[in-house]
């Protein structure tokens, strides 16, 4: 290393320092720019009046009432004296997102919904009720009786002409049917 001095050493070093700095810094900006998704607010039917948005919520995509959250929708179930219809689901899940769009949006599905109370599970965020309930593979849609007990359930995408003779089945094993 002859002619290298120290001068030099210390800007090489100096230099990479910077750089390193320079790359380690990089990633941690756009995470911290916006992490947190944003809500969704509760939009109440129109003449109905508004429900508190940790409780019930209305999917824009489905046009269904969900209850958000097992020991919510458990609680309202027994209120409502009505089984459950608990959808576990994930937000990267394009099979999930498949369900709502097009078997939770058809009238008849909609119709017999109303038999149930509707329970929305975001699997990665409840991982003990999604373990609780054996949900392995999403969507899982699993049917509670008032009570909590598991009554029957779906695994995966259902189009929903077969989608409906599941709701009454589940329906039938509740005793509503």
């Amino acid at each position: 290393m002859k002619g290298f001095g120290v001068g030099m050493l210390t800007i090489a070093v100096v230099v990479v320092f910077g750089f390193a700095l320079l790359i380690g810094g990089c990633p941690k900006q756009p995470e911290s720019v916006a992490v947190t998704p944003p809500s969704t607010p509760a939009v109440p039917d129109e003449g109905t009046p508004a429900e508190p948005a940790e409780t019930k919520t209305e999917e824009a995509t489905t046009g269904l009432k969900w209850v958000e959250g097992m020991d919510a929708g458990l609680k309202a179930a027994a209120a409502e004296k009505k089984p459950a219809m608990v959808d576990f689901y994930a937000e990267w899940c394009g099979w999930c997102k498949k369900l709502d769009e097009e078997t939770y949006t058809d009238a008849k599905v909609k119709a017999k919904a109303q038999s149930f109370v509707c329970v929305k599970v975001d699997a990665d965020e409840d991982k003990e009720s999604a373990s609780k309930y054996a949900s392995e593979g999403l969507p899982t849609i699993v049917f509670l009786d008032s009570s909590g007990k598991e009554i029957h359930r779906i695994v995966g995408y259902k189009p929903a002409e077969e989608f409906l003779p599941e709701m009454e089945t589940a329906l039938s094993k509740a005793g509503s049917g």
